[in-house]
C-alpha cells in the first residue's frame, strides 16, 4: 500500500494497482483487484469559497481515458484508512496553497499575492486561511489535526506532492513562484561561480604550521604587500642579551650571587618525570624569603617551554617563547641561590619580534586545565597560595539583591540544584536569605521541566550552596500553552533557563501572573533581543562549515552574537540554513570555505566575502571524517585533504583577527597518529601550535550532549579561542545528569603526566538524564513508518526505503531482554535462520555485532551520523526501542535537540544529513551562554 500522493510523484511511482468495489450509482457494485490507474484528480482548486476537497477525489484507469470516465473515491478499507486520511489531509494543504496564490472571479485569474515564499508559512498563511476558512467546521478538524499555525515543516517535507499539484493544474505563474526554489530546486542561493579549489588553502603563517603535516594538500597564498592577518613574515630583531651556552647549545654553569624579585633563573633538571626535552628549568622570583638553611629561599613561579606544554605534541614555531605558569613551589623543596645556573635574559609583555633578549613571554600556561592567558601585570606580583576571598565574600562580589540563582540540595537519591533568588544578604553572620520557587512538573504533569513557581518561602542558606546564576523570564500562561516561548527559555532549561508564568499563595493555590504583577523584585534572565550595554555591541558572527545552522543559531540564542556570513558548500545545508534565518540580511556563500578563504586572503572583499574588521566571532565546524574512529583509512589522499580543512580554521582566524572562535570536531583530531611517510603527527596540537603563536588564548573542552538535555550519546572536542586580553570563556554548565555508568574522558597525556580536557563527572545538575523515551515524548506511534506521512509531524518520516525483507527482518527483533539485537535473535532462536544462514562477514558473525540492532528506550539514542547504516556491525543500533522500523529524521533532530519549530529543507536522505552533520542544539545554546559570560565579563560560576 501507499499514498495516493505518491502518484507520479516518485519515480518509478507512474502506475498504481486499487483493489475495491465499485459502484454504478444506480445500486449495483462490483469487487475488483489490481485495478491500474495513472492519473489522480482533486476538485475545489482554485476556489476559496470552497473549504475542503471532500467529494472531489477522482481517478482514472488508462482503459477509461478515451471516454472520459473518472471512478470518484469514497470510503477506505480499515487497512487503508490511514493512508487515505494522511493524503485527504495534504489534498487539503494542496488546495489552500494554490488558493492562497491564485483566485479565480469571473473567469479571468488574479493574484491574491504577488509571491509567495517559504516564510509566508510560519503565520501569514494561517491568518489567511482563518479570514477565508474560520466558519468551516471541516477547515477547523483539518487544522487541529496538524496541530499548530506554522505550516512552514509540511510545506518542506510535502514539496513533491504540492509542486506536482500546481504544475499539472494550474498558470504559470504559480510554477515560477519563488517558493519553489526555496523549497524544491534549493536554488535560491546562487553557487558562488568559479572553479572549486580542492586544496586547502592559508595564509604563509598557517602554511609554516602545517606543510610538514599536509603538505602537498595545502595552497599558500600571499597577500598583497598591505598587512592582511598575521604577523605573516616577523621583522628579526637581533638578540642582544642570551645566556652563555657551550657549543653544543647547552647553558654554561655561571654562578649567581643575589637575585631580585623579577629576575628569571634557570635551574638544572635533574630527577624529573616529566616528558619534556628541555634540560634546565626557568623560574621567574617573585619574592625572597627565610628558612632554616642560612641561604635565602627564593619563592618562584615556574615558566614553562612550548615542550612543556600541550604543545609538545605539535611543532610550535616560537622556539625562544617561554609561558608563565600557575604553578610555583610553595609547596615543593626550596630552592637557593645555590640551585642555580645563571640569570635568564627575559622580555615580559612583548611578542615575537618585538624582543632583543633571549626569551620572551606573553602568555600564562594553566597548568590544571590546561590554557593558554594572556599574562597580566599582576601575574608578576605573586603567586596565587594567599588566603583569597570567603565564599561568602565571593557570592557578595558577584550577585546581588534579585539575582536568580542555583542552590545545591538533596533529592531522593541524587544532588541537585534549584533554581532561587536572592533575598537578602546577612554580612555579620555571612549568610544569605533566598526565596525559593517550586517546579511545575510538581503540580501539574503537563508542566515544561523548566516552569517554576513563586512561592511565598523564604529560607536562609551558607554561602557555599549558592553555586551559579540561572536566568528566570516571565512568560504568560497563555503564550505557554501557545508554544510561544522566546529564546532560550524553550529549551526545557538548557544553559540554566527557567520560565515562570504563576506563582503559589500562602494558602498553596497556583495563580497565574500578568506581565504587570509579576514580582518587581525579581530581575529578569534576559532573552536573544534583550538590549547590551553601549560598550558592548552584539559580535558580528562568521559561521564556517556551517551546514544547517544549528551550531549557529545556538550561538545566536546567547544574545551577543548575530551571525552574518555563513559559509558552506551543501547545498540542501545552505537552503535550510536560510530557511532558519534571523537575520534575512545575513551573507550566505554557496561555495568552498578554501575559495571564500583566498578571496579574503587576496583583499578580494565583497557582500559574501568578509572584510578582516567586520568579524568579530569565527564558529567552525570543520569537517570529522579524517579524525573519525569509524574511518578505516585516515591516511589515503582524501582523508588527509579532509583533516587538512581544520587549517582553514586557524586560516580564517589569522585573516580575521576576530575577538573569540570555537571549533568542534570529534575527539579523534587530538589523536596522535602515523602518516605512511612515517611521519608522527597530532592535528590537535598543531592546531593549538598555531593559533597559540599568533598570541591568542586557548582552552579545550570534552563536552557530551546529553549533559545539556540532548536524548543522545554524542561526544565532542571544543576548542575555544580568545584574543589577546579578552576574557576566555568558562565552561558550559551542565544543566542534566550522567546516566548511572559514566567513564572517564579526555585528550592526551600532557608532558606533565596527566591528561586533559577531561570530561566532568562530578557535581550536581538541576535535572535528570533525558532518555530517548523522555526526548520522544509527544511524537505519535507510526508502526512500521510504511504510510509514509505524519500530519502533526512532517519531518516524523524514513530516510531511506526499507524492501519487504528488511521490514520483516526488523518486526523479528526482539522489543524486550537482552537480546535486542538480529544477531543474538538468530543465536537463540527467536528469529527465522532465514535472516542470517548466508551470512560470511565475520564481523557479524560474533555476538556483539550490532547490526539491526534496536535502542533502548531508557538509555540513550546512538550518535547521529549522516545516514543509517543498520547493516553495520559496529554502528547499526537504528532500529526503535518498539516500533519495527528504523528512526525517523523527527526522532533524530529531536536526539540532535533541534527545536520542533525549525526547518529542514532536501529530500529525506539530505533533511537527515543535515541532522548528523550538526552540532547538538543544546550544546550551541550551552556555549552562547558562555560566550555571553565572558564577553560582557560577567563571572557567574562559583562552583560545579
Amino acid at each position: 500500500m501507499t499514498l495516493l500522493s505518491n502518484l507520479n510523484v516518485h519515480r518509478g511511482d507512474n502506475l498504481l494497482l486499487f483493489d475495491g468495489v465499485l459502484s454504478d450509482g444506480a445500486g449495483e457494485n462490483h469487487y475488483v483487484e489490481g485495478v491500474a490507474f495513472s492519473i489522480l484528480s482533486v476538485g475545489n482548486y482554485e476556489n476559496k469559497e470552497s473549504h475542503d476537497v471532500s467529494g472531489n477525489i477522482w481517478i482514472q484507469t488508462p482503459g477509461a481515458k478515451n471516454n472520459n470516465t473518472w471512478y470518484e473515491l469514497k470510503n477506505p478499507s480499515d487497512e487503508y484508512s490511514e493512508y487515505w486520511e494522511a493524503f485527504v489531509w495534504l489534498a487539503n494543504l494542496s488546495k489552500h496553497v494554490i488558493d492562497l496564490v491564485v483566485v479565480k472571479p469571473d473567469g479571468d485569474f488574479v493574484v491574491e499575492k504577488e509571491d509567495v515564499v517559504l516564510l509566508d508559512f510560519k503565520s501569514d498563511f494561517i491568518d489567511w486561511l482563518r479570514v477565508h476558512h474560520s466558519g468551516s467546521e471541516a477547515f477547523q478538524r483539518w487544522h487541529a489535526m496538524y496541530g499548530k499555525d506554522d505550516f512552514r515543516q509540511a510545506i518542506a517535507a510535502h514539496r513533491d506532492w504540492l509542486w506536482n499539484q500546481v504544475f499539472n493544474g494550474s498558470t504559470d505563474r504559480l510554477n515560477n513562484c519563488k517558493l519553489w526554489e526555496e523549497v524544491r530546486y534549493l536554488s535560491v542561493v546562487r553557487p558562488v561561480p568559479g572553479t572549486m579549489e580542492r586544496r586547502t588553502v592559508v595564509t604563509p603563517w598557517v602554511h609554516r604550521c602545517f606543510e610538514h603535516m599536509f603538505g602537498e594538500n595545502l595552497k599558500k597564498v600571499v597577500p598583497p604587500p598591505k598587512d592582511i592577518g598575521a604577523t605573516l613574515e616577523a621583522v628579526v630583531v637581533p638578540i642582544a642579551s642570551r645566556m652563555k651556552r657551550d657549543r653544543t647549545g647547552n647553558i654554561r654553569c655561571t654562578e649567581v650571587t643575589s637575585v631580585e624579585p623579577g629576575t628569571v633563573v634557570a635551574l638544572r633538571r635533574e630527577g624529573s618525570d616529566w616528558g619534556g626535552k628541555t634540560m634546565v628549568w626557568y623560574a621567574y622570583v617573585h619574592g625572597i624569603g627565610n628558612g632554616p638553611d642560612p641561604e635565602p629561599e627564593l619563592k618562584v613561579i615556574w615558566l614553562y617551554a612550548p615542550e612543556d606544554t600541550i604543545l609538545a605534541k605539535g611543532k610550535y614555531p616560537h622556539h625562544n617563547e617561554l609561558f608563565f605558569s600557575d604553578h610555583c613551589n610553595c609547596n615543593e623543596k626550596p630552592i637557593h641561590l645555590s640551585d642555580l645556573i645563571g640569570i635568564v635574559p627575559v622580555d615580559f609583555m612583548v611578542g615575537p619580534g618585538e624582543s632583543g633578549k633571549e626569551f620572551f613571554v606573553r602568555q600564562k600556561y594553566r597548568t590544571s586545565d590546561p590554557a593558554f592567558m594572556t599574562l597580566t601585570k599582576a601575574d608578576l606580583v605573586s603567586c596565587t597560595c594567599g588566603p583569597g576571598i570567603t565564599s561568602y565574600e565571593e557570592v557578595r562580589l558577584n550577585f546581588e539583591v534579585g539575582d536568580t540563582v542555583l542552590l545545591g540540595s538533596k533529592k531522593q537519591d541524587r544532588d541537585s540544584l534549584d533554581p532561587v533568588m536572592i533575598h537578602a544578604f546577612n554580612d555579620k553572620d555571612g549568610l544569605i536569605a533566598v526565596r525559593l520557587f517550586e517546579m511545575g512538573s510538581r503540580y501539574d504533569p503537563k508542566a515544561r521541566p523548566n516552569e517554576i513557581l513563586w512561592t511565598p518561602a523564604v529560607k536562609v542558606v551558607g554561602p557555599e550552596f549558592i553555586y551559579r546564576r540561572c536566568h528566570v523570564r516571565f512568560v504568560s500562561e497563555a503564550d505557554l500553552q501557545a508554544g510561544k516561548i522566546p529564546a532560550p527559555y524553550g529549551r526545557d532549561g538548557t544553559g540554566d533557563c527557567f520560565t515562570m508564568s504563576a506563582f503559589m499563595d500562602t494558602d498553596r493555590k497556583i495563580k497565574p501572573y500578568t506581565h504587570d504583577d509579576f514580582p518587581k523584585t525579581l530581575r529578569e534572565g534576559y532573552c536573544i533581543d534583550s538590549p547590551l550595554p553601549k560598550d558592548k555591541p552584539r559580535m558580528k558572527g562568521m559561521d564556517l562549515f556551517c551546514g544547517g545552522g544549528s551550531f549557529g543559531r545556538g550561538l545566536e540564542e546567547g544574545g551577543v552574537i548575530d551571525m552574518k556570513w555563513a559559509v558552506d558548500i551543501d547545498v540542501p545545508a545552505i537552503a535550510t540554513y536560510r530557511a532558519n534565518l534571523r537575520d534575512q540580511g545575513a551573507a550566505l556563500y554557496l561555495g568552498s570555505v578554501n575559495n571564500y578563504m583566498e578571496d579574503a586572503i587576496r583583499g578580494k572583499y565583497s557582500d559574501l566575502v568578509a572584510h578582516p574588521d567586520e568579524v568579530d566571532f569565527i564558529s567552525a565546524g570543520s569537517p570529522c571524517q579524517g579524525f573519525s574512529n569509524a574511518n578505516q583509512l585516515k591516511n589515503n589522499d582524501k582523508s588527509l585533504r579532509n583533516c587538512s580543512l581544520v587549517a582553514s580554521v586557524a586560516t580564517a582566524v589569522d585573516v580575521f583577527r576576530p575577538k573569540y572562535a570555537l571549533l568542534e570536531n570529534v575527539g579523534g583530531l587530538a589523536t596522535t597518529r602515523n602518516l605512511s611517510a612515517g611521519v608522527e603527527i597530532n592535528v590537535f596540537a598543531q592546531l593549538v601550535c598555531c593559533v597559540v603563536g599568533m598570541g591568542y588564548q586557548t582552552q579545550q573542552f570534552t563536552l557530551d550532549s546529553w549533559s545539556f538535555g540532548s536524548a543522545q550519546s554524542r561526544t565532542r572536542l571544543f576548542l575555544s579561542i580568545a584574543a589577546p586580553g579578552a576574557g576566555l570563556p568558562p565552561r558550559p554548565t551542565r544543566s542534566h545528569d550522567h546516566g548511572p555508568i559514566v567513564k572517564k574522558a579526555g585528550l592526551f597525556t600532557a608532558p606533565n603526566g596527566e591528561k586533559f580536557a577531561n570530561r566532568e563527572t562530578t557535581g550536581p545538575c538541576p535535572y535528570s538524564l533525558i532518555t530517548f523515551k523522555n526526548g520522544m515524548r509527544g511524537l505519535p506511534n507510526i508502526g512500521s513508518g510504511h504510510v509514509g506521512a505524519c500530519i502533526p509531524f512532517p519531518d516524523h518520516r524514513h530516510s531511506r526505503t526499507e524492501n519487504n525483507l528488511t521490514r520483516t527482518l526488523i518486526s523479528h527483533v526482539p522489543k524486550f531482554g537482552k537480546n535486542r539485537t538480529w544477531r543474538r535473535a538468530l543465536d537463540t532462536g527467536v528469529m527465522p535462520r532465514l535472516f542470517g544462514d548466508k551470512v560470511t562477514n565475520k564481523t557479524k558473525l560474533v555476538p556483539h555485532c550490532r547490526s539491526w540492532s534496536r535502542l533502548h528506550e531508557d538509555g540513550l539514542c546512538r550518535t547521529i551520523t549522516t545516514s543509517l547504516t543498520p547493516q553495520c556491525a559496529f554502528t547499526g543500533t537504528w532500529v526503535h526501542p518498539m516500533e519495527h522500523r528504523l528512526i525517523t529524521v523527527m526522532e533524530a533532530r529531536r536526539a540532535q535537540s533541534f527545536p520542533d519549530d525549525e526547518v529542514l529543507l532536501g529530500n529525506n536522505a539530505q533533511a537527515f544529513k543535515i541532522v548528523g552533520n550538526s552540532v547538538a542544539r543544546s550544546v550551541a545554546l550551552a556555549w552562547g551562554i558562555s560566550m555571553r559570560y565572558a564577553y560582557l565579563e560577567q563571572h557567574n560560576i562559583l562552583r560545579r
